[in-house]
């Protein structure tokens, strides 16, 4: 799949998270750049959110939250949206467990990434990606 510029995210600092389910399931795992690890909430369901700094303001052309999920179907982000900067709010945006990016034309440094619809559960995030305008 084409992306609409560079990825930025990996490597972000979290810096507010709605919850964590352990160690094992930190919130800096949905920005290390790794599919295999992931953050969980403590089964915030629908209330689970994520805030990043991606250490400078950045010119946006895509997000995209791939979702964690359970053999079961729970835990699934299905619909997100983003606050940029404690400001404006975009979405809702398509989650699930597939890469679906979300085309957007946005300047920001701080970006809170909040479950809007899930299937409930220990809702989180494998990875969050966040593409640079080219």
């Amino acid at each position: 799949m084409a992306t609409p510029g560079d990825e930025v995210a990996a490597g972000a600092t979290v810096v507010d998270v709605s919850s964590e389910s352990s160690d094992s399931f930190a919130a800096s795992r949905a920005v290390d750049g790794d599919l295999a690890t992931e953050w969980s909430s403590a089964g915030d369901g629908d209330d689970a959110w994520i805030t990043v700094d991606l250490g400078r303001p950045v010119d946006v052309a895509g997000l995209t939250l791939r979702s964690r999920a359970m053999s079961d179907g729970t835990s699934v982000v299905e619909t997100l949206t983003v606050t940029v900067d404690g400001g404006r709010t975009y979405g809702p945006s398509q989650g699930g467990t597939a890469v679906v990016v979300d085309e957007v034309d946005l300047t920001g440094r701080v970006l809170r990434f909040d479950a809007e619809r899930t299937t409930g559960g220990t809702t989180g995030a494998a990875e969050i990606q966040v593409f640079a305008a080219p």
